[in-house]
Protein backbone atom coordinates (compact mmCIF):
# COMPACT_ATOMS: atom_id res chain seq x y z
CA UNK A 1 0.00 0.00 0.00
CA UNK A 2 1.55 3.36 -1.00
CA UNK A 3 1.65 6.35 1.32
CA UNK A 4 -1.28 8.16 -0.30
CA UNK A 5 -3.55 5.12 -0.04
CA UNK A 6 -2.37 4.50 3.51
CA UNK A 7 -3.41 8.02 4.53
CA UNK A 8 -6.91 7.37 3.20
CA UNK A 9 -7.28 4.14 5.19
CA UNK A 10 -6.28 5.79 8.47
CA UNK A 11 -9.04 7.45 10.44
CA UNK A 12 -9.12 10.29 12.98
CA UNK A 13 -12.21 12.04 14.33
CA UNK A 14 -12.19 15.05 16.65
CA UNK A 15 -14.68 17.44 18.24
CA UNK A 16 -14.10 20.70 20.10
CA UNK A 17 -16.63 21.78 22.71
CA UNK A 18 -16.80 24.66 25.18
CA UNK A 19 -14.53 23.09 27.78
CA UNK A 20 -12.61 20.27 26.07
CA UNK A 21 -11.37 18.63 22.88
CA UNK A 22 -11.99 14.92 22.26
CA UNK A 23 -10.26 12.84 19.57
CA UNK A 24 -10.76 9.24 18.45
CA UNK A 25 -7.98 7.46 16.52
CA UNK A 26 -8.20 4.03 14.95
CA UNK A 27 -5.76 1.52 16.42
CA UNK A 28 -5.20 -0.45 13.24
CA UNK A 29 -3.54 2.30 11.21
CA UNK A 30 -2.80 5.14 13.60
CA UNK A 31 -1.45 8.32 12.12
CA UNK A 32 -0.85 11.20 14.50
CA UNK A 33 -2.76 12.69 17.41
CA UNK A 34 -1.25 15.63 19.19
CA UNK A 35 -2.78 16.91 22.42
CA UNK A 36 -1.29 19.91 24.15
CA UNK A 37 -2.04 21.18 27.67
CA UNK A 38 -0.40 24.56 28.31
CA UNK A 39 2.32 23.73 25.81
CA UNK A 40 3.19 20.31 27.27
CA UNK A 41 3.00 17.43 24.83
CA UNK A 42 1.63 14.65 27.01
CA UNK A 43 -0.08 12.20 24.69
CA UNK A 44 0.56 11.09 21.13
CA UNK A 45 -0.24 8.21 18.89
CA UNK A 46 1.68 7.52 15.70
CA UNK A 47 1.89 4.98 12.95
CA UNK A 48 3.91 2.01 14.20
CA UNK A 49 4.43 0.50 10.78
CA UNK A 50 6.47 3.42 9.50
CA UNK A 51 9.17 4.46 11.93
CA UNK A 52 9.65 7.83 10.28
CA UNK A 53 6.19 8.90 11.46
CA UNK A 54 7.22 8.16 15.03
CA UNK A 55 10.42 10.11 14.50
CA UNK A 56 8.43 13.16 13.43
CA UNK A 57 6.20 12.89 16.50
CA UNK A 58 9.24 12.68 18.77
CA UNK A 59 10.81 15.62 16.97
CA UNK A 60 7.73 17.77 17.68
CA UNK A 61 7.49 16.64 21.31
CA UNK A 62 11.15 17.35 22.07
CA UNK A 63 11.09 20.76 20.42
CA UNK A 64 7.98 21.85 22.32
CA UNK A 65 9.66 20.78 25.56
CA UNK A 66 12.89 22.56 24.56
CA UNK A 67 11.01 25.79 23.84
CA UNK A 68 9.46 25.68 27.30
CA UNK A 69 12.86 25.15 28.95
CA UNK A 70 14.58 27.90 26.99
CA UNK A 71 11.90 30.56 27.39
CA UNK A 72 10.26 29.69 30.68
CA UNK A 73 6.79 29.49 29.17
CA UNK A 74 5.10 27.05 26.77
CA UNK A 75 3.86 27.53 23.25
CA UNK A 76 0.10 27.94 22.95
CA UNK A 77 -1.94 25.59 20.80
CA UNK A 78 -1.96 27.87 17.74
CA UNK A 79 1.80 28.44 17.97
CA UNK A 80 2.42 24.70 18.29
CA UNK A 81 0.33 24.13 15.16
CA UNK A 82 2.34 26.72 13.22
CA UNK A 83 5.57 25.03 14.32
CA UNK A 84 4.32 21.65 13.09
CA UNK A 85 3.13 23.16 9.79
CA UNK A 86 6.44 24.89 9.14
CA UNK A 87 8.48 21.76 9.80
CA UNK A 88 6.14 19.63 7.73
CA UNK A 89 6.34 22.12 4.84
CA UNK A 90 10.15 22.12 5.03
CA UNK A 91 10.21 18.33 4.84
CA UNK A 92 7.74 18.37 1.97
CA UNK A 93 9.92 20.84 0.07
CA UNK A 94 12.97 18.62 0.56
CA UNK A 95 11.15 15.55 -0.71
CA UNK A 96 11.43 13.77 2.63
CA UNK A 97 9.23 10.65 2.97
CA UNK A 98 6.88 12.14 5.58
CA UNK A 99 3.18 12.11 4.75
CA UNK A 100 1.13 12.76 7.86
CA UNK A 101 -2.42 13.87 8.54
CA UNK A 102 -2.92 15.23 12.03
CA UNK A 103 -5.56 16.46 14.41
CA UNK A 104 -4.04 18.75 17.02
CA UNK A 105 -6.13 19.40 20.10
CA UNK A 106 -5.07 21.71 22.88
CA UNK A 107 -6.17 23.67 25.90
CA UNK A 108 -4.64 26.93 27.09
CA UNK A 109 -5.96 29.23 29.78
CA UNK A 110 -6.08 32.16 27.38
CA UNK A 111 -7.41 30.40 24.27
CA UNK A 112 -9.49 27.64 25.82
CA UNK A 113 -9.97 24.39 23.86
CA UNK A 114 -8.92 24.39 20.20
CA UNK A 115 -8.98 21.70 17.50
CA UNK A 116 -6.79 22.02 14.41
CA UNK A 117 -7.01 19.99 11.20
CA UNK A 118 -3.59 19.61 9.54
CA UNK A 119 -3.13 17.63 6.34
CA UNK A 120 -0.05 16.16 4.69
CA UNK A 121 0.37 19.30 2.54
CA UNK A 122 0.77 21.40 5.71
CA UNK A 123 -2.49 23.31 5.40
CA UNK A 124 -4.37 23.84 8.66
CA UNK A 125 -7.77 25.01 9.86
CA UNK A 126 -9.22 25.57 13.32
CA UNK A 127 -12.56 23.74 13.36
CA UNK A 128 -15.34 22.68 15.68
CA UNK A 129 -15.13 19.13 14.36
CA UNK A 130 -12.82 17.39 11.91
CA UNK A 131 -11.95 13.99 10.51
CA UNK A 132 -9.26 12.41 8.32
CA UNK A 133 -9.42 9.53 5.88
CA UNK A 134 -12.25 7.72 4.12
CA UNK A 135 -13.85 7.09 7.49
CA UNK A 136 -14.11 10.83 7.97
CA UNK A 137 -16.05 11.12 4.72
CA UNK A 138 -18.50 8.44 5.87
CA UNK A 139 -19.26 10.14 9.18
CA UNK A 140 -19.31 13.75 7.94
CA UNK A 141 -23.11 13.88 7.79
CA UNK A 142 -23.39 12.59 11.38
CA UNK A 143 -21.00 15.26 12.64
CA UNK A 144 -22.84 17.93 10.69
CA UNK A 145 -26.22 16.94 12.12
CA UNK A 146 -25.44 16.18 15.74
CA UNK A 147 -22.38 18.27 16.66
CA UNK A 148 -22.91 21.30 18.86
CA UNK A 149 -20.33 23.21 20.83
CA UNK A 150 -22.35 22.98 24.07
CA UNK A 151 -22.08 19.18 24.28
CA UNK A 152 -20.87 17.68 27.56
CA UNK A 153 -18.27 14.91 27.72
CA UNK A 154 -20.82 12.10 27.63
CA UNK A 155 -22.58 13.55 24.59
CA UNK A 156 -19.31 14.14 22.73
CA UNK A 157 -18.18 10.57 23.43
CA UNK A 158 -21.52 9.25 22.22
CA UNK A 159 -21.18 11.29 19.02
CA UNK A 160 -17.79 9.69 18.37
CA UNK A 161 -19.34 6.26 19.01
CA UNK A 162 -22.01 7.01 16.39
CA UNK A 163 -19.31 7.99 13.89
CA UNK A 164 -17.23 4.88 14.58
CA UNK A 165 -20.29 2.61 14.22
CA UNK A 166 -21.01 4.15 10.82
CA UNK A 167 -17.41 3.66 9.73
CA UNK A 168 -17.34 0.05 10.92
CA UNK A 169 -20.56 -0.64 9.04
CA UNK A 170 -19.68 1.01 5.72
CA UNK A 171 -15.89 1.05 5.30
CA UNK A 172 -14.37 -1.83 3.37
CA UNK A 173 -11.35 -1.92 5.72
CA UNK A 174 -11.98 -3.32 9.19
CA UNK A 175 -11.23 -0.82 11.96
CA UNK A 176 -12.33 -2.67 15.10
CA UNK A 177 -10.93 -0.37 17.80
CA UNK A 178 -10.59 3.39 18.31
CA UNK A 179 -8.64 4.97 21.16
CA UNK A 180 -10.33 8.08 22.60
CA UNK A 181 -8.44 10.92 24.30
CA UNK A 182 -9.61 14.20 25.79
CA UNK A 183 -7.83 17.40 26.81
CA UNK A 184 -9.33 20.07 29.08
CA UNK A 185 -8.24 22.50 31.81
CA UNK A 186 -7.34 19.57 34.07
CA UNK A 187 -4.99 17.92 31.59
CA UNK A 188 -5.17 14.95 29.25
CA UNK A 189 -7.24 11.85 29.85
CA UNK A 190 -7.56 8.56 27.97
CA UNK A 191 -11.18 7.41 27.83
CA UNK A 192 -12.60 3.95 27.20
CA UNK A 193 -11.75 2.76 23.69
CA UNK A 194 -14.59 2.42 21.20
CA UNK A 195 -14.99 -1.16 19.98
CA UNK A 196 -17.69 -2.97 18.02
CA UNK A 197 -19.51 -3.87 21.24
CA UNK A 198 -19.63 -0.28 22.56
CA UNK A 199 -23.31 0.74 22.90
CA UNK A 200 -24.58 3.92 21.26
CA UNK A 201 -27.36 6.08 22.65
CA UNK A 202 -29.84 7.89 20.46
CA UNK A 203 -29.50 11.66 20.37
CA UNK A 204 -32.56 13.78 20.97
CA UNK A 205 -33.71 15.62 17.89
CA UNK A 206 -31.61 18.76 17.65
CA UNK A 207 -32.80 20.28 14.38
Amino acid sequence: MDSAAHLQVQCLIGVQCEHFVMIAADQTNIQSVVLVKDGRQDHRRHERRLRRHGQFSQFVIRNLALYRLRNGYPLGTAAAVHFVRRKQAELLGKGAPYQLNLLIGGYCEREGPLLYFVDFLSSSHCLGYAAHGLGGVLCASILDRYYRITMNEKEAYNLLVMCVKEIQKRLMIQLPKFQVSMVNKDGIKCLNPIVQETPVQEFKKIR
